[in-house]
């Protein structure tokens, strides 16, 4: 049942009752087209909302004349015949005008009486009365235009905006047949269409999967192909749907949308990467070598050697320098999530999935790279599928049956030793040959001692600005205690001594031996200990717990911290929480 145009304007039309009771003494009531009763005084008054088609035989007789009556006596009145409520009926005299709008009966107007004194009342003035009410329901129907006319200008309106506001998307305007009516600029320069596309058929599907809160669509035309996302927004007029308007996103503002940067992650070129020694020399070369490649690269190193600064080296040195480059590590993220993380899902996929859908790494990095971090700790059910994933160049979000075509460039990073997770079967050899296409190991910093200093510059130079500090010189012994050490948490931990150091510095703007923290004057604990032969065994579990609360106290609770607190125990984020969960 269409909703009537007089239902809109109900507060109005209760409104005229009340005036049209209060001047002719009698009993009003207002029907709708669909003989629902919009407003009623008197006798009525509670009944308003109902619908009264079956006892409403003379409101079927103005529908079907447009004509204004008079019924008397209406027990007798042949308009009233068949009415269900004739025996029981109260009504004395009934006058009835319709309500027109765009030559359409859209309602009428009953002016009744219950009493004698009503009934008199009436017929004493009935010509003027029937002409009051006459005059009423022209003022209703015109109302009515009114807000019909208001409410497709505010359609209009609507629409404008909405296409206003996102005008930087892409906007097709459709025919109902599917043929464009129109096309914005950065549909054209997006879909690469000439200025002769209007009037071409636009083929446009929904592959039924949902992504960002919008829907996904296959859209043809012009004999190319593309998947786009976005939505589909009908314009009417009237009851008519007259135009479609398509407004979806470009792959880049989709990527941008859904590209969250981790903060403690860096964007490094080669010029980033410091040290002379041969081995970052021969790191230098090999980065500008294997940049250009497609081939997946394969990073070793200790935890703190720079592996994400080596990446995005990579990924700056190669074709793809403009194309987007998406990190993601695979220690960092629970199990459970990262496959949803990596291959993303869609709208319902899973109970506590986010409801409007996401975008995979793989899908984001498209055309770009995709840095798989600490590579080690994926989940071995996994790497089934991101080796077929790997092999194929096509993936499936979770939920979907759709297989969207990739190219993405892949590299990897691990502090493991992955032949020996081979060799536990907690790694797959078939993925280790895929990934290690192109092998670079990065050398700890205790084996390039050479670069220390140049690194010491470097943190000073950076920390003195952050911290607003004055800075006269670092004295040669300190220096010579930084290269002396064995470093095990490497340039990293490097990097946090010399902030300490900056912390520590006195007005005189010198760094000595004073600013140093105490682990640099203690030998590691697996060179030499001060415990007896005789002190009894700790378990391992023990010894780990320990550890565990040492790296906590030294890095903080923080999330930050705890991240660096599990690189330096090498152990992945989520392993350390839930050691950590095991004392709580």
């Amino acid at each position: 049942m269409e909703t009537s145009i007089l239902l809109t304007i109900q507060d109005t039309i209760i409104k005229y009752a009340d005036i049209i009771s209060q001047i002719t003494q009698a009993q009003v009531e207002i029907m709708d087209k669909n003989f629902i009763r919009i407003a009623s005084t008197g006798t009525y008054s509670q009944k308003v909302g109902e619908v009264m088609k079956a006892s409403s035989q003379i409101c079927q007789q103005v529908f079907q004349t447009s004509e204004s009556i008079i019924v008397g006596n209406p027990q007798q009145h042949p308009a009233c015949k068949g009415c269900p409520n004739l025996d029981n009926c109260s009504e004395r005299l009934v006058v009835a005008s319709p309500i027109t709008f765009n030559q359409k009966v859209e309602g009428v107007i009953l002016l009744f009486a219950i009493t004698h004194e009503e009934e008199v009342i009436i017929t004493n003035n009935l010509k003027v009365y029937q002409n009051f009410i006459k005059q009423i329901a022209d003022f209703i129907g015109i109302k009515a235009k009114e807000c019909n006319e208001e409410q497709i200008s505010r359609m209009y309106t609507n629409t404008l905006a909405n296409i206003v506001d996102k005008i930087e998307q892409c906007v097709i305007v459709l025919h109902k047949d599917n043929t464009i009516k129109s096309v914005n600029s950065s549909t054209k320069k997006y879909l690469r269409l000439s200025d002769n596309c209007v009037g071409e058929y636009l083929d446009l599907k929904s592959t039924g999967d949902g992504i960002h809160g919008e829907n996904e669509y296959r859209m043809k035309i012009q004999e190319n192909e593309f998947y786009i996302v976005g939505q589909i927004y009908n314009m009417y007029i009237g009851t008519q749907s007259s135009v479609q308007i398509l407004i979806f996103k470009e792959q880049k503002q989709l990527k941008s949308n859904s590209f969250e940067l981790n903060s403690d992650f860096g964007i490094w070129s080669i010029d980033d990467i410091i040290g002379n020694s041969k081995a970052m020399e021969k790191l230098k070369n090999d980065i500008k070598r294997f940049g250009d490649s497609m081939s997946t690269v394969f990073i070793e190193g200790e935890s703190g050697t720079g592996k994400e600064l080596v990446a995005t080296a990579i990924w700056k040195e190669s074709k793809r320098k403009n194309e987007i480059f998406v990190p993601i590590n695979c220690a960092a993220i629970p199990d459970s999530l990262l496959e949803s993380e990596l291959f993303g899902y869609v709208k319902g996929a899973f109970t506590g999935a986010n409801p409007k859908g996401r975008i995979g790494k793989f899908e984001l990095a498209n055309n770009g790279v995709l840095f798989l971090d600490e590579i080690g700790d994926i989940p071995i059910y996994l790497q089934a599928k991101l080796l077929r994933v790997l092999q194929e160049q096509k993936v499936t979000r979770i939920g979907s049956n759709n297989e969207i075509n990739i190219d993405v460039r892949i590299i990897t990073a691990t502090n493991k030793n992955i032949p020996e997770l081979i060799r536990e079967n907690k790694f797959r050899e078939d993925l280790y040959y895929r990934l290690n296409v192109i092998p670079m190991k990065l050398s700890p910093l205790r084996k390039r001692r050479e670069d220390i200093a140049d690194l010491v510059d470097f943190f000073i130079s950076t920390y003195v600005k952050k911290f607003d500090k004055h800075f006269n010189k670092i004295e040669d012994s300190t220096l010579s205690l930084l290269r002396q050490n064995d470093w095990p948490g490497n340039v990293r931990e490097l990097e946090n001594v010399v902030e300490y150091m900056i912390n520590m510095m006195d007005y005189d703007g010198i760094l000595n031996d004073k600013t140093l923290p105490e682990s640099i004057f203690k030998k590691p604990f697996f060179k030499e200990t001060n415990e007896s032969p005789r002190t009894p065994v700790r378990t391992l579990k023990e010894i780990e717990r320990r550890e565990i609360e040492k790296a906590l106290s030294i890095y903080g609770r923080t999330t930050k911290g705890k991240k660096i607190a599990a690189q330096k125990l090498c152990i992945s984020v989520s392993t350390l929480y839930r050691k950590i969960e095991q004392w709580i």
